[in-house]
């Protein structure tokens, strides 16, 4: 990706709670590949600034000079514990005075007459590509003090939300939304006798973007040759299921988890139940025919390891069996009337459930890198799980006229007139 955004001639990328996915130790050589910098005004690693980060970055356009701030918002917890050693991010009020004196700079120092502010945090709730006036009130995430001269247009993401928003000091708000469905844009017009401006944002589909009559790019292809050749082991079919969605993967990753855990350690613990937060990526579900590994990767990429856990019975109960967080899902040999709250119990759960410090596991042992959710799942199907031996075949439509059509439901196993 890296790369890619090489190639493309990206000015600079804020830094967001998933480039922590496999920690910082994969920033810093990412770093020193991009040819642009990667942003990140209040990142701090062990009570330093991180070297694979810098504030901003200066770039001119028709002879303007354009500062561009750079900020990760409170998303920390979203990060797993296995990934956050001694990394901070400043927030609050602490931010935006970092953000003001920045801006200050980039416009005395650096002479740059208009300040974007990058920042990987945002609204919920808003779902529209329309501009919507909203108060300080209803911007938890942003100080609007900072609208007051010193930022002039605000890209915003993590939410995952599409809006314009403009605020009280008349400054746009935009986020295009998540999985590459749109795209934040705004087009500046600069007057360089008044130092005036105006913005003119939009929101942009990926249907003009990303449409099917736009040629293939050969610096694509060849950077996908380049990483996955024609043999590529993520592209061998592992299986043929019928489809699968959200729930019935992550209960049954679940159960695996807690399979995996009872032929590791069964011989020394009792272990009584396997799961915890389970959330798919895109497309969220497994589409009936043949799977991948490339499949599973992009529902489950994250390389979290699978832990050994003790934990009380209180907690087993409240923050497992009778959790209410849709996101955790758990295969469980005791129900909650068995759990005694003074008891220990072992559970099978993946890195991130057990270093989630409300969760108040005990890690007793782990599997180590090598094997995670994904590669537990990919066996699975490879031994015939969620198997579908019901072929598919083409509907013919209108080849011969006055003669009734038939189209076999492949999904059910008969035909539909």
């Amino acid at each position: 990706m890296t790369e890619w955004m090489n190639d493309v001639g990206f000015v600079s990328m804020t830094l967001g709670n998933h480039e922590y996915d496999w920690g910082d130790k994969v920033l810093t050589p990412n770093s020193q590949l991009a040819e642009f910098p990667f942003l990140a005004i209040n990142v701090t690693s062990y009570g330093q600034p991180a070297a694979y980060c810098q504030p901003s970055v200066v770039v001119e356009r028709a002879g303007i000079k354009i500062g561009i701030i750079g900020a990760i918002g409170d998303c920390l917890s979203s990060i797993s514990g296995d990934m956050k050693d001694g990394l901070e991010f400043a927030t609050g009020s602490q931010l935006t005075s970092l953000v003001k004196a920045e801006a200050e700079r980039l416009r005395t120092e650096e002479g740059c007459s208009f300040i974007v502010y990058s920042v990987h945090d945002g609204g919920s709730g808003f779902s529209t590509s329309s501009i919507n006036e909203v108060t300080d009130s209803q911007m938890s995430w942003y100080e609007s003090s900072l609208s007051n001269g010193y930022v002039d247009l605000v890209f915003e993401g993590h939410t995952h939300n599409r809006y314009i928003l403009k605020d009280e000091y008349n400054v746009y708000h935009l986020q295009g939304g998540g999985e590459n469905g749109y795209l934040s844009s705004a087009q500046v017009s600069f007057n360089t006798v008044t130092r005036e401006f105006t913005v003119n944002p939009r929101i942009i589909s990926n249907r003009e973007y990303a449409a099917s009559s736009i040629q293939p790019d050969p610096i694509v292809e060849n950077l996908y040759n380049e990483y996955f050749s024609e043999s590529d082991p993520y592209n061998t079919v592992l299986g043929r299921i019928s489809a699968q969605n959200s729930t019935t993967i992550c209960d049954q990753v679940a159960k695996l988890y807690y399979e995996r855990g009872v032929k590791e350690w069964g011989d020394q613990y009792k272990i009584v139940l396997g799961g915890g937060f389970l959330q798919l990526r895109n497309p969220y579900k497994l589409n009936a025919g043949n799977v991948t590994y490339a499949d599973i990767f992009s529902i489950l990429p994250f390389d979290n390891e699978i832990v050994l856990g003790r934990i009380s019975g209180s907690n087993l109960k409240k923050k497992f069996i009778n959790s209410t967080n849709d996101s955790y899902h758990i295969y469980s040999t005791v129900s909650a009337s068995e759990v005694n709250d003074n008891s220990q119990y072992y559970i099978i759960v993946d890195s991130y459930t057990s270093t989630y410090r409300s969760n108040n596991i005990t890690e007793v042992a782990r599997l180590g890198e090598g094997t995670y959710s994904r590669d537990l799942l990919a066996e699975f199907i490879k031994e015939g799980g969620w198997s579908s031996s019901k072929s598919v075949l083409n509907a013919i439509y209108g080849t011969f006229s006055g003669v009734p059509q038939a189209l076999l439901c492949a999904d059910k196993g008969e035909y539909c007139r």
